[in-house]
């Protein structure tokens, strides 16, 4: 974070509030596609939250996503931040929610029990939250035809598993294993599956707690309309290795007993895989920085479903 970053968020909340911000205090460690900041006059605070320079020129509708998905959740009825304003000051994107009294659920641990049935029951909720497409913008969110849209996905990441494919050279799958990959992408493909909004990263970083123990949903810029609960669940097993008594208060919350869950589990594992398989392709195409880092996920991805 530079002075330069600093002095923009001041100007944007100044812009708000209409007069000179008295405060703007950084707030570090919450991401590194945005920068995040407290601001305050007058008795009022505010969070801003301003794009880096490497990702201004899709800020914006990333913003703009985000918006719709606080607004749909909270119709739905989970707890969140108000969007104050979204827009673009000095060629950054930035967006203005209203600051929520409490304490983040990552520095809790004594509430992490309760705020996994938490996210439980408003994942459940968001769910429901009706989509049209399939994909991570708000274009898609909005236009579409999920199944149809989810088909093309699934195609494109079997058709990929090719004699040449790049995934092999990176040791990612084998050959032998290349006509198992492919007959469960089919079976992917031509499978119903129920889709909605998923907000795409539940965890305890991503929660403010009040004294009276409330919960409320913070940052959607990985929400994607998707596979549910499926898409939600990969990102919790995968990226957080909960523990069984996490698991179960999820479920809970969920309304999902453990019979329905194993039933899914195989599917929710599929879906990883293929996830894990597509972000490698991504990397390569988009970002060969993180190559080395996905194909070793993608891989051990692999190895968990053929048991190796």
């Amino acid at each position: 974070m530079e002075g330069a970053d600093l002095q923009l968020a001041t100007e944007v909340a100044g812009r708000y509030f209409g007069r000179p911000a008295e405060s703007v205090v950084p707030i570090v460690g919450l991401g590194s596609v945005n920068l995040v900041f407290v601001a305050a006059s007058a008795g009022q605070e505010i969070v801003v939250r301003v794009s880096t320079a490497a990702d201004a020129s899709r800020g914006e509708a990333f913003f703009q996503k985000e918006r719709w998905c606080i607004e749909q959740a909270a119709r739905a009825g989970v707890p969140g931040p108000e969007v104050l304003d979204v827009g673009v000051w000095r060629e950054r994107p930035f967006m203005l929610q209203t600051l929520l009294p409490g304490g983040n659920g990552e520095t809790l641990p004594s509430a992490e029990i309760h705020v996994w049935h938490e996210l439980g029951c408003y994942a459940r909720l968001t769910h429901s939250v009706r989509v049209d497409g399939f994909g991570e913008t708000l274009d898609r969110f909005l236009y579409g035809e999920s199944n149809a849209d989810w088909r093309i996905f699934a195609e494109y990441n079997r058709s990929s598993l090719t004699e040449g494919d790049e995934l092999l050279t990176l040791n990612v799958y084998t050959r032998e294993q290349r006509p198992g990959l492919q007959q469960l992408f089919h079976e992917m493909r031509e499978t119903e599956y129920k889709f909605g909004l998923a907000h795409g990263d539940l965890s305890l970083r991503n929660t403010i707690v009040d004294e009276s123990g409330k919960v409320s949903l913070l940052d959607w810029g990985s929400a994607e309309a998707h596979i549910v609960p499926h898409y939600d669940l990969v990102h919790i097993l995968c990226h957080h290795a909960p523990d069984s008594l996490v698991v179960q208060a999820f479920l809970s919350g969920y309304g999902m007993d453990a019979t329905e869950f194993a039933r899914l589990l195989p599917q929710i594992q599929a879906l990883a895989l293929m996830k894990a398989l597509d972000l490698t392709r991504w990397a390569i195409d988009r970002c060969p920085e993180r190559i080395e880092e996905l194909a070793e996920n993608a891989a051990e991805e692999v190895k968990d479903w053929f048991g190796a």
